[in-house]
């Protein structure tokens, strides 16, 4: 299922925006100067040599403002290089000016691949698929690195293997890092948050089996038993993916490598990926 693209004005028109600010500063700085210079030139103006001094002092106080803040900002890139944590940039990819992306290191970017690739992946687990899945991951340092989109045309009634693989997928991204790269770096808050908000829906209906659970605690002794609760349902599910994961490992590389050949992995390519998928009998 082919999504037509209806956004192309769009993005042709973003694109020719996104030049506007810098080519509208120097129109403004060519046009001060040309103006500058037909008052001098000018007989006419000659008896409001005051207001042209004036002029020129401000166009001076202007430029040496101008060097003084290119000196800062170049000083400032060159004392706080670019870095990051996981995945929040620091340093000079923080400032307003930066208007270049920076590049990421090759590890890191392959990183972020087999992170998404991990969501991905996961959806093989699900008895039906979303209708779109979507993914991309960018090559330079950038709020959002990588990104899964996936949609279900219809409703989805709560049910509680649905609720299972949801939470699977949430923290399916940080489970292929440690596969593949021996270590999680990039199991970002979002993923477990999202993780945690599906796990309590689970243990807190009807269908919760074989774990303690108390819709609302009353002391600290119930909200400890509720934190066990969860932290064994998570490490549950951590090892079913493990187990996925080391059986499909060849395959989460190649969708990690898919990702970062295209600016968009579709869902015609995610789903011949997923079917490449070895499940367990």
């Amino acid at each position: 299922m082919k999504k037509e693209d209806n956004n192309g004005p769009l993005k042709a028109m973003a694109k020719l925006l996104s030049f506007l600010p810098t080519s509208l500063s120097a129109l403004g700085m060519i046009t001060i100067l040309v103006s500058v210079a037909v008052i001098l030139d000018d007989p006419v103006f000659a008896s409001y040599k005051v207001y042209t001094d004036k002029a020129l002092t401000i166009l001076s106080y202007g430029v040496f403002a101008a060097m003084c803040y290119y000196l800062l900002v170049s000083s400032c890139k060159r004392l706080f290089p670019a870095h990051y944590d996981g995945n929040i940039a620091y340093g000079a990819a923080r400032m307003a000016c930066n208007t270049e992306p920076k590049s990421l290191p090759k590890e890191r970017h392959h990183r972020y691949a087999i992170h998404e690739a991990g969501h991905i992946l996961s959806f093989a687990l699900y008895k039906d698929k979303p209708d779109v899945i979507e993914a991309w991951v960018k090559p330079y340092i950038n709020n959002l690195n990588g990104n899964v989109y996936h949609e279900f045309t219809d409703i989805r009634p709560f049910n509680v293997s649905h609720i299972k693989e949801v939470m699977k997928t949430q923290i399916a991204g940080g489970c292929a890092e440690e596969i593949v790269l021996g270590s999680m770096e990039l199991g970002s808050e979002s993923d477990f948050t999202g993780w945690e908000a599906a796990a309590r829906q689970y243990l807190g209906s009807v269908y919760n089996s074989g774990f303690t659970w108390f819709v609302v605690p009353s002391n600290d002794a119930e909200a400890r038993v509720n934190a066990s609760s969860l932290e064994k349902l998570k490490q549950g599910q951590w090892e079913e993916l493990r187990a996925f994961f080391l059986a499909n490992k060849d395959l989460l590389i190649e969708i990690a490598e898919s990702l970062k050949g295209v600016d968009k992995l579709e869902t015609e390519v995610t789903y011949s990926l997923l079917e490449k998928a070895i499940l367990a009998q």
